[in-house]
């Protein structure tokens, strides 16, 4: 009885993997404005690199969800109530990350600035 409410291990995991993916397009977004600021390719390849692992990752994880649910009226039930939360959660999980990027990009952009006045006073 108990066990039917509570998910299944394999109907959480690609739950689990979609909510971070706002936060590693956010590092995105951070290597292309190092990229623009002469920093080198580095950071923007590799969080590229993460963000599409995953993404294959989460769309996996959710087929091989989506393919076990098939049969199981209450594990489909449990997929479909998490595929709504997590489509309802990730735009304001997108909001969140583009916030930290705006937050991490002004701490960059401020923090050079002081240490160029620094630079100047010596």
């Amino acid at each position: 009885m108990i066990n039917d409410l509570i998910p299944s291990f394999y109907v959480l995991v690609p739950f689990l993997l979609t909510l971070p993916i706002p936060f590693f397009a956010s590092f995105v977004l951070d290597g292309l404005l190092n990229l623009m600021r002469g920093r080198g390719p580095k950071q923007l390849l590799l969080a590229i690199a993460f963000t599409v692992l995953l993404v294959v990752a989460a769309a996996m994880a959710w087929a091989y969800c989506a393919q076990q649910a098939a049969g199981n009226l209450a594990l489909q039930a449990q997929v479909d109530s998490l595929q709504k939360f997590a489509t309802s959660a990730l735009p304001i999980l997108a909001l969140v990350a583009l916030g930290t990027f705006v937050v991490r990009t002004i701490r960059d952009v401020s923090g050079s600035r002081s240490g160029m006045s620094r630079g100047r006073r010596q």
